[in-house]
């Protein structure tokens, strides 16, 4: 399905006031927002939002960009849904959101003397997350609605409800069975 995407605005984006901004330029690209909940998010997150940096040395960082205030999980709806967000956001590293709104990349802060772990908080203080495929989208939102919220879906995309309802009693069932 290439239609339903999530994004994390996460609490740099809340911070500064950029959440609104950004929802207004996804809308230009004829992007929706079919759901929006702020929590705050926390270490119990990783597995869904960051699972290839649990155990490595970028962990601290990535749990800081989520966790260090409160954040903003929205559903999306539109057209190449992953590849205008994947436009939206830019290059981790430079352009899209970050060089339209000024948000410095590792050159400017290597320049302005950040380096090693410094610069790599300093990175990790960005704007938001997005998922890549539908897979992705479908494991966040397991790990993210609760049961209740979950029955939002159903109105947005009854075959996103199934997909996310699956995951998340699969895991639900796994974790009961282990207690």
């Amino acid at each position: 399905m290439n239609n339903i995407g999530t994004v994390i605005f996460k609490p740099d984006t809340l911070k500064y006031g950029f959440d609104e901004i950004f929802i207004k330029e996804l809308e230009k690209m004829k992007i929706k927002t079919k759901f929006r909940k702020i929590m705050k998010l926390n270490s119990n997150h990783m597995e869904f939002i960051y699972p290839d940096k649990i155990g490595t040395r970028k962990e601290k960082f990535a749990l800081y960009s989520i966790s260090h205030g409160q954040s903003m999980i929205l559903i999306l709806e539109g057209n190449d849904i992953y590849e205008n967000i994947k436009n939206f956001k830019g290059n981790w590293n430079k352009g899209g959101i970050r060089q339209k709104y000024l948000y410095p990349g590792r050159d400017f802060l290597e320049k302005q003397g950040f380096f090693e772990e410094e610069l790599e908080m300093k990175l990790s203080e960005n704007r938001l997350h997005s998922t890549d495929n539908y897979y992705e989208t479908i494991k966040l939102l397991s790990g993210i609605l609760n049961f209740k919220e979950l029955e939002i879906l159903k109105d947005i995309n009854i075959l996103l409800y199934n997909d996310v309802f699956y995951l998340k009693i699969q895991k639900y069932l796994l974790t009961y069975k282990n207690d």
